[in-house]
């Protein structure tokens, strides 16, 4: 019984829709929609059904200003009334009336003033004229951030609240003020050691990535004589620098390059941790209680390519319910001995010389920096990226050389050292290099490098002075070694020998 019901149910189906094409005349055509109202900004699909599977249809508008249709899509563009129509080949068609009207987004206000001295939050309404869904977004999430209509203000400034629904939508412009903040407050800018040497008398902030591998709930920032920020999120192996290169001292004596000072801050860790700071020729490291302010204080040199810098460390893994908030004030700098504004030093005190362990013939090994670190006193390398070996990287009798038939562009090669060694040692290395095509390398130490041109085929010696080992920690397990040579650029990218 039940198979004999469902055999007429499907028999009646077809027969009302061959009815239906039928009345149409042969190679009819019909449309599930003969009207429709729809809102400007909206899309519908509109469904053809023919007498003949894989009829050809052709659609049009009768006004394009009001909808168009696109196999089958309408989509709705002005106020007004149009015809969309389908046919076929055999002369057939279909249409459909579509209404279009205008939806409006009202919003409870179009100005609103926030003041984070009494208040981080306010809330908006929105309502729309179809009774749909309201989409929030804001035009700056470092200044608000909006969800539900509810506004968070996260720093002074001016941003655009904006409610939507569809193509319609309403604004409010809001503007977030912090009386208790100093007329100097601004957001730090991220800078590598170059840029903040370069634009001397600045703090800037560095972050392994810039930024990518930090989140904050506050961004880095200067004002009144404070610099600070709270991070709620840093990926393992990830760091945050403070960095500023001084111009004078507490006097206004003017700095230059190779001029000495001693220069004392007071800082705050809401984490429990340590905090290594200084420049060139001179850092010091001091452990942090969780929230007690510290005044400390280091002897260090103005340099020409490293600023002085200030890097939180070994502290736990900041979170959302416990950030990482550092506070650094009453920054002080005093010239304690001058230059000559070259930033060379002849003497450096300690020196430590390094009697590496390359002489004789091995063969070099490829290491990731952890690895590098874990073997000291032996020559290394590296590349990113695809790579062609042009013979066996090897070392003999104190000549590493390390060649490419086939390299990428955009990535980098290098040759890597450990000295054996102290954490905290300050030392100075000597090195011959040549390359077989005209290029450029870069020398030096975690994310310390110093560019160099080089001529094909002519060997060049270098001094690398004020390089203090690293201590490895969890924070720097990726990118701290003791010294690498890195080419930087090939004008003809392909063989390459680096020696």
């Amino acid at each position: 019984m039940r198979k004999l019901a469902f055999i007429v149910a499907c028999f009646m189906t077809l027969s009302v829709m061959s009815g239906l094409l039928a009345a149409c005349g042969g190679g009819a055509i019909v449309l599930d929609k003969t009207e429709h109202t729809m809102y400007v900004g909206d899309a519908i699909k509109l469904t053809a059904t023919t007498a003949k599977e894989d009829e050809e249809i052709t659609w049009s508008s009768s006004d394009e200003d009001v909808v168009t249709v696109r196999r089958g899509t309408v989509s709705a563009k002005g106020v007004g009334t149009a015809t969309v129509t389908a046919k076929i080949a055999s002369g057939d068609s279909a249409s459909c009336t579509i209404s279009v009207q205008d939806r409006t987004v009202t919003i409870s206000a179009t100005t609103l003033t926030i003041n984070m001295d009494e208040s981080v939050t306010a809330t908006l309404t929105a309502t729309s004229s179809d009774n749909g869904n309201i989409t929030w977004s804001t035009s700056d999430s470092s200044v608000a951030t909006v969800e539900g209509g509810v506004i968070t203000a996260l720093n002074p400034g001016e941003v655009t609240i904006t409610a939507a629904r569809g193509a319609a939508k309403a604004e409010c412009v809001v503007t977030v003020i912090m009386p208790s903040r100093p007329a100097d407050w601004r957001l730090l800018e991220p800078m590598n050691n170059a840029g903040v040497v370069a634009n001397a008398g600045t703090w800037y902030y560095f972050a392994d990535g810039s930024s990518g591998d930090c989140t904050y709930t506050q961004k880095p920032y200067y004002g009144g004589g404070e610099v600070g920020v709270t991070i709620d999120s840093m990926t393992e192996g990830g760091y945050f620098y403070f960095r500023y290169q001084p111009t004078e001292d507490k006097d206004g004596n003017e700095f230059v390059p190779a001029d000495k000072y001693s220069v004392t801050f007071k800082a705050t860790m809401s984490l429990a941790g340590e905090l290594r700071f200084g420049g060139p020729q001179g850092f010091n490291t001091a452990t942090m209680e969780a929230g007690v302010e510290q005044e400390l204080t280091v002897n260090a040199m103005v340099g020409s390519g490293e600023p002085f810098s200030i890097r939180p460390q070994e502290f736990a893994a900041p979170s959302a319910s416990a950030p990482l908030t550092i506070t650094v004030k009453d920054v002080v700098f005093t010239k304690t001995g001058s230059g000559d504004g070259s930033g060379i030093v002849e003497e450096l005190d300690p020196v430590v010389p390094i009697t590496p362990n390359v002489l004789g013939t091995y063969d070099l090994a490829i290491k990731n920096n952890s690895e590098s670190v874990a073997e000291p006193n032996k020559i290394h390398y590296w590349a990113d990226g695809t790579y062609t070996l042009s013979g066996s990287p090897n070392m003999t009798d104190g000549t590493a050389t390390l060649s490419f038939s086939q390299m990428e562009i955009g990535k980098y090669y290098q040759l890597r050292y450990q000295p054996d060694m102290a954490v905290g040692t300050q030392y100075a290395i000597t090195f011959t290099v040549k390359l077989n095509r005209t290029g450029s390398i870069a020398f030096g130490t975690g994310n310390e490098f110093k560019p160099v041109a080089m001529e094909a085929g002519v060997e060049r010696e270098f001094t690398y002075l004020d390089i203090q080992l690293h201590r490895m920690i969890h924070l720097q397990r990726a990118h701290i070694i003791g010294f690498r040579i890195r080419i930087d650029s090939l004008l003809a990218i392909g063989s390459c020998r680096i020696q």
